[in-house]
């Protein structure tokens, strides 16, 4: 019986990738270094362990990066590293089979090598020997071995020369540990992805996962998130939850030490948001408007986060916020809300970098079950509600700076006026009562994008806003009987101001086009009580300080507050 087709708010994804401190909110997990041979010939036959061009310095490699996950698949993320300022690549791991010990534990700036076999020896001289040739020769060697650097993190060195010891099979190579923000000004990363393979899980290892959990709010759970300062009016959400799971992958690129790609796609999964509430309202003249913001709450997602040690960090939390705005006269007591879902092709691209290329896709099947009813009304109610369950996530790359990106699904705006009527023929029609209600009803849906940079230590890129997907419909007028003593015939009331939306509360209205710098919000406790106006005149007002005349989100006391004496 009530409102609408709508979708709820399903995300909003805020990125934070400072430069320095590789810090995020959520729980993150170590993803493991994966040999990159293994990965590379996974499926086919394994060459020959003598293969000596893996020796060889190349211009760019590959470097992989997962962990086992509880689905039976592997969460990885795959790098791409380019030559740093001329430098050739080394990768240990791929010739390590040629060796049969390695040492990166010396005291004196030296990493030793035994090699297996003097052919293997004699290629290593020939193809390392050019940085004894100049001072400025080197390349960068990647270690992925026990004892150099630290545990689950790949190690770069600088190599600068080389030594060797033909009776041992020997190299002793002049290195020196380099850190991550030296050498990576130059990469592309992919993450999130998964794929059907088993990687060798370790005693003590936490799994991880593609799809995480959007679990949130009060499943059949009765919280009252007002009450007003005398008692008499309350709005209680009976049934306010969203269930489901989402897939988060992306695309991130640096060039000379500056952000060339940021992408994510998020994917909604069996996805659902339910809010019912209750309003019981009443005053002696008529309110303009009462707003509430209740912050339900704002946690980490456990396991949402991966770490790739020194390059990259991606934690994850998800909140959730309601939303009311009403105007009223007289008294009124109504249930309103709807139970709906998400379509399995709905789909987010954000794209930071151009963010004029980021969309919404496939909301256009969302489905919804309104309901509504009316227990008693004196003269007119208006309300507009909204949920807003949003994921933040926090990333951090390093060698770039700061992205904030929001995107928030909105859950349709739901709005309805309710007005008392009297009609001697029959409110809703001949023959019927000649007292009830008539109600019209209206939907919005919004998908919208929000994007804060601060990349270096000088930039003035302004912040972007900007609405990828929206509708805006009415649902339905409806009329019911109802017995309303003391309604006469007479010019209906009239309510002229237009109801802002509830959902200006929690993120603001959309905005069309590039707006100055701003904080992404956070969770702050209930917003207090908003009153526009009353219609006749100056009002006078008292002033309330005691904690049982307002109830918020545990009773707690708020600051004193002021609200007309006419209430």
């Amino acid at each position: 019986m009530f409102f609408t087709p709508g979708v709820f708010t399903l995300v909003a994804l805020a990125l934070a990738l400072p430069g320095n401190g590789l810090s995020t909110s959520g729980e993150a997990l170590q993803l493991s270094p994966i040999n990159v041979r293994d990965w590379e010939e996974r499926g086919v036959q394994r060459r020959e362990a003598e293969d000596f061009s893996h020796l060889d310095p190349k211009t760019q490699e590959q470097l992989v990066y997962g962990r086992p996950g509880d689905d039976g698949q592997l969460l990885f993320a795959n790098m791409t590293l380019h030559a740093p300022n001329g430098m050739d690549i080394v990768m240990m791991e791929r010739f390590e089979p040629l060796t049969k010990a390695v040492d990166c534990q010396g005291d004196d700036g030296s990493m030793s090598l035994t090699f297996k076999s003097e052919a293997a020896f004699t290629y290593a001289l020939k193809t390392w020997g050019f940085i004894n040739d100049a001072e400025e020769n080197k390349f960068l060697l990647i270690a992925n071995h026990d004892g150099c650097g630290e545990v689950d993190e790949r190690q770069p060195y600088l190599i600068t020369g080389i030594q060797e010891d033909p009776a041992t099979l020997t190299t002793h190579l002049a290195s020196q540990p380099a850190s991550w923000s030296d050498i990576a000004d130059h990469f592309e990363m992919d993450f999130g992805h998964a794929v059907s393979r088993r990687l060798k899980r370790r005693d003590g290892d936490k799994t991880a996962s593609s799809k995480f959990s959007l679990n949130v709010g009060f499943q059949n759970q009765v919280k009252t998130i007002f009450t007003g300062p005398l008692g008499n009016d309350k709005i209680d959400c009976l049934n306010c939850f969203v269930s489901g799971t989402f897939q988060l992958t992306g695309h991130v690129a640096v060039k000379g030490g500056k952000l060339t790609a940021l992408n994510l796609i998020a994917l909604p999964q069996n996805v659902a948001a339910t809010l019912q509430m209750r309003a019981t309202l009443s005053t002696k003249k008529k309110i303009d408007q009462l707003s509430v913001k209740y912050p339900v709450l704002a946690v980490p997602i456990p396991g949402a986060g991966i770490v790739v040690g020194g390059i990259f960090k991606l934690g994850a939390t998800v909140s959730y916020d309601l939303g009311i705005t009403s105007s009223f006269k007289g008294t009124a007591a109504f249930d309103f809300g709807l139970r709906a879902s998400l379509p399995g092709t709905a789909k987010v691209v954000a794209d930071a970098v151009n963010p004029h290329n980021s969309g919404a896709t496939g909301f256009e099947g969302y489905s919804s079950q309104p309901s509504f009813g009316v227990h008693s009304l004196s003269e007119v109610a208006s309300v507009s509600a909204n949920t807003v369950p949003k994921l933040a996530f926090g990333i951090d790359v390093v060698n770039v700076g700061r992205v904030e990106v929001a995107v928030s699904m909105n859950l349709p705006e739901i709005a309805a006026k309710l007005t008392g009527e009297y009609n001697v023929d029959g409110v809703c029609g001949s023959g019927s009562s000649k007292t009830g209600v008539k109600l019209d009803s209206t939907v919005a849906v919004a998908v919208n994008l929000d994007i804060k940079y601060a990349l270096g230590k000088a930039d003035d890129t302004p912040a972007y806003s900007q609405k990828l997907w929206g509708v805006e419909k009415p649902l339905f007028s409806k009329c019911y009987l109802l017995a309303i003593p003391g309604l006469a015939p007479g010019p209906k009331p009239k309510d002229n101001d237009k109801l802002s939306p509830a959902s200006n509360l929690i993120a603001g209205p959309p905005q069309p086009n590039v707006v100055p710098s701003g904080s992404v919000p956070q969770p702050s406790g209930i917003s207090p009580l908003r009153l526009r106006g009353v219609d006749a005149g100056p009002a006078s007002y008292k002033t309330f300080d005691d904690d049982k005349l307002w109830a918020g989100s545990g009773g707690e006391k708020r600051a004193p507050m002021r609200v007309p004496q006419n209430w």
